[in-house]
């Protein structure tokens, strides 16, 4: 074999160092491939697990806890907040954790993930309420979201219970858009309207319940001013449903959207309370008034009474001294029916003013109708013909003759009243019926105004279309019909509704204008009545008159008192101190009571009374003095007369009307009479009194 070729050899190591150099770029290349595919991968991963940890932050971030779990029920991944959820939760939540190992130490509650069908919630034994949705992935795992919706479900139940409250509020309460219609109203505001729904109302304007006139007061005062001051507040007259209206006071307050809160209250019972409370504050202000009246009446009866005591005494004397064919003896005779009216006029503002009671004797019904029309004839229109019938030869009562005038005077004047100005007739009669128990059958009782006075019963007419109403409480038995004057005053004016038939007897009640009527008359004609144990029938028709017919308990053979002459008056010659600070009043009774045969003397004071009878008591047998005295009164002289002189009677005078129980009677004083005093009665008393020693 021949030695190698240095050619050859050269070629075929250059070839397989060219290979081997070939290769070498390759497989470097190769590194730095599989370099930058490391690099890659390393930054692949690093970016996954910046972005799961990302992903975990924002699940973590999740209200509430989320879990997802895989096919078996195994857990993939859990929030942070999952385990704050549910603290009963064993352990720390991992995955790979199945869902039974998460549940052995709850209850029921989170395994019902296995079975719900949507959201529910679930409300935990702390109180807190999640809302818990489940939802399936595409490869058959769960993912569950909890969500703590406790302040919702707070906020919920408080709106719920200011709801309720807002339907129970008897206040209508509601709720308008920028339009003003309504958009939520409670029943009770539905109610106040007249609607049965409140649906009824929703999407209507608020002003439509109103009428016209409250509409514009509405929008030309109260809205424009809402805008500035956002509230308004005030009374308004609201329309229901049937065209009615009622009282309310209205409070509107503007909402941040333009809309506004509307509340409604009914103060039509308010308004009445306060309208009855102005009532009585008015009656209170006029009962002072009257209080003040007779105050005055009370202060100035005492000289005035002495005026006509003194008047009245010397025309007495004219009427016993002149002849009776001469003209001046008639003069004298009216001047003494002059002074008994002004003497019956001061006795009714004393009574008025009082409320005491007063003296009573036997009064002519007959003769008491004819004093009281022949005063009134003069005041009456002449389009007004008054007729009187008469249908008794005496009806004799046992009364006050001042309140009986009073009771016809205040009925003829209403009568009179209710024709007005038209033509009409006013008849007063008078007869003597029998009455039965029966009287107020089938009237229902409207009224009891008090215990000291006779009730009221209110029912159907006789006529078709007319009221009648009884009062009085009569001791009648069934079986024994008893006899009643009756005065029946009966006018052909406007009559009266039943409504104002049954507040006709409150005081101060008055259908006439103001300044034409008190509303006194009626009142104090049921008082009187009460008070004389009488009876009351009324009966009227609108439209066509009132019949106002009274009943008062007859005198069974009474017999009328007549005036005696002073010829035949009751005498006497005993010697009689009078004491009194009016030498008018003084002088008059000393020559009345020396006409009748007695020695008077005279005193001005009750200390120079004293001392006259200090120097020689056993001279005089009565004392009669003035109550009201410059010094010491009547009544103080009176008590030191009897005191001093136990055995002298005493008289006492006053011109205030005052009872005899006020004045002292039976303790110092014997008899009291009141001024001015009729010559006959002064006979009669000094007699009487003088004969009791």
């Amino acid at each position: 074999m021949s030695s190698a070729d240095p050619t050859v050899l050269t070629t075929v190591l250059a070839a397989v160092l060219g290979l081997l150099a070939a290769l070498a770029v390759r497989l470097w290349r190769r590194a730095l491939l599989a370099e930058r595919l490391y690099r890659t991968a390393r930054q692949a991963e690093a970016a996954a697990s910046e972005e799961c940890e990302r992903l975990r932050h924002a699940i973590d971030s999740v209200p509430g806890g989320l879990v997802l779990f895989d096919r078996e029920e195994r857990v993939v991944l859990a929030s942070a907040g999952y385990g704050e959820t549910y603290p009963g939760l064993a352990g720390a939540v991992t995955p790979g954790m199945r869902l039974s190992e998460l549940t052995r130490d709850l209850d029921t509650t989170v395994k019902r993930l296995r079975t719900a069908g949507g959201p529910w919630e679930e409300t935990l034994v702390d109180g807190r309420v999640l809302l818990v949705d489940e939802r399936r992935t595409a490869d058959g795992g769960k993912v569950s979201l909890f969500t703590d919706i406790t302040p919702q479900k707070q906020a919920e139940h408080l709106l719920r219970h200011r709801l309720t409250a807002l339907e129970a509020s008897i206040d209508g309460v509601a709720i308008l858009d920028q339009a003003g219609t309504f958009t939520y109203l409670n029943d009770s505001h539905a109610r106040l309207h007249g609607f049965e729904d409140a649906r009824d109302l929703l999407g209507r304007s608020w002003l439509s319940l109103y009428a016209a006139d409250e509409r514009v007061r509405l929008q030309s005062d109260v809205l424009p001013g809402l805008d500035g001051a956002g509230r308004w507040q005030g009374e308004l007259v609201g329309r229901r449903r049937d065209g009615t209206t009622f009282n309310q006071e209205l409070t509107l307050t503007s909402l941040d959207d333009g809309g506004m809160v509307q509340i409604v209250r009914d103060i039509s019972e308010r308004r009445k309370t306060e309208d009855e409370r102005t009532r009585l504050k008015e009656q209170f202000h006029q009962a002072q008034k009257l209080e003040a009246i007779g105050r005055l009446a009370g202060g100035i009866a005492h000289d005035f009474n002495n005026i006509l005591a003194a008047m009245m005494g010397y025309a007495s004397f004219l009427v016993e001294d002149l002849d009776e064919a001469a003209p001046e003896h008639e003069f004298a005779v009216q001047l003494m029916v002059a002074g008994e009216r002004a003497k019956r006029l001061v006795q009714q503002i004393l009574a008025f003013s009082r409320s005491e009671g007063v003296e009573r004797e036997t009064v002519n019904m007959i003769a008491a109708t004819d004093e009281t029309l022949a005063l009134l004839r003069a005041t009456l229109p002449k389009s007004i013909n008054v007729v009187t019938r008469v249908d008794a030869v005496s009806a004799l009562v046992h009364a006050n003759p001042t309140q009986m005038s009073q009771i016809l005077m205040n009925l003829c004047v209403n009568g009179a009243d209710a024709i007005g100005a038209a033509p009409g007739e006013l008849t007063i009669a008078i007869d003597m019926p029998y009455l039965d128990g029966g009287c107020a059958e089938g009237l229902r009782v409207t009224q009891i105004q008090g215990s000291d006075l006779i009730p009221a019963r209110m029912g159907p007419g006789r006529r078709p279309g007319s009221s009648r109403m009884w009062v009085g409480v009569l001791p009648i038995d069934r079986s024994r019909r008893v006899r009643y004057v009756r005065i029946s005053v009966i006018d052909t004016g406007s009559g009266m509704p039943a409504e104002v038939m049954e507040r006709m007897l409150e005081p101060f009640f008055t259908t006439k204008g103001i300044g034409k009527g008190t509303g006194l008359g009626l009142a104090a004609v049921h008082g009187i009545i009460s008070a004389h144990r009488g009876a009351m029938m009324i009966e009227s028709m609108p439209g066509e008159g009132t019949n106002f017919s009274v009943y008062l308990p007859t005198i069974e053979g009474a017999v009328s008192e007549q005036a005696q002459l002073a010829a035949n008056a009751p005498r006497g010659c005993e010697r009689i101190l009078i004491v009194d600070d009016e030498d008018m009043v003084s002088s008059v009774l000393a020559r009345g009571l020396e006409r009748l045969g007695y020695e008077v003397a005279c005193c001005i004071s009750a200390d120079e009374a004293l001392e006259v009878l200090r120097e020689a008591p056993e001279i005089w047998d009565m004392v009669i003095t003035d109550q009201m005295m410059p010094g010491m009164s009547g009544l103080e002289l009176a008590a030191r007369l009897r005191s001093e002189f136990p055995s002298l009677p005493v008289i006492l005078c006053s011109g205030c009307s005052d009872s005899a129980a006020d004045l002292g009677l039976g303790e110092h004083v014997d008899h009291v009479l009141v001024k001015p005093i009729d010559a006959a009665h002064l006979a009669e008393t000094v007699r009487r009194v003088l004969d009791a020693r």
